[in-house]
């Protein structure tokens, strides 16, 4: 079985979940933390 790194919208917790694996997760976590992914544009 492979694990997965479960992520869904907290202002709706009864919503639909994604899953990504562990590398997907440091992925995007790497790219939030170096200022890559903006929210506004």
């Amino acid at each position: 079985m492979t694990s997965a790194i479960m992520v869904r919208d907290s202002k709706n917790p009864n919503g639909s979940r994604l899953a990504l694996t562990s590398a997907a997760w440091q992925m995007f976590t790497n790219n939030v933390k170096a200022g890559r992914l903006d929210a506004e544009g």
